[in-house]
């Protein structure tokens, strides 16, 4: 059984949408895990999680999150692009819940803000 789990700490930051102002303070992590056996995936799940300063302030709006595959070469060979947000979500997640073939290399959960990468989160995937 494939099990993969692990987060990264988001950098604060500070934008701007419809008029409206967002901080987004420490104390918030995008979290990506991979399940399934040998190289089939059957869930790849990404998500924000907060803890601290960060559990109470801050929505994000305008947002995505991609999944990406690349090979032992770092050439990506599939993309799972997540759909647009056009509304603020307070914790956004995505889960992928198919079937799905790896190959060895990496499988990397991304965040966008306003088409701005906000966050990687990657795991290296062997035989």
């Amino acid at each position: 059984m494939l099990t993969a789990c692990g987060g990264t700490a988001l950098a604060t930051f500070t934008y701007q949408w419809e008029g409206l102002t967002f901080n987004i303070p420490t104390g918030v992590f995008f979290d990506h895990c991979i399940y399934g056996s040998g190289l089939i995936g059957d869930d790849d799940y990404a998500s924000i999680d907060r803890v601290g300063p960060g559990y109470y302030s801050g929505e994000f709006c305008n947002w995505r999150i991609d999944f990406r595959y690349y090979d032992v070469n770092g050439k990506n060979y599939q993309t799972s692009s997540g759909s647009t947000h056009n509304t603020c979500d307070w914790m956004p997640g995505r889960h992928r819940y198919q079937s799905f073939q790896m190959k060895p290399g990496t499988a990397c959960a991304i965040f966008y803000v306003l088409n701005k990468e906000r966050a990687r989160q990657c795991h290296n995937i062997t035989l």
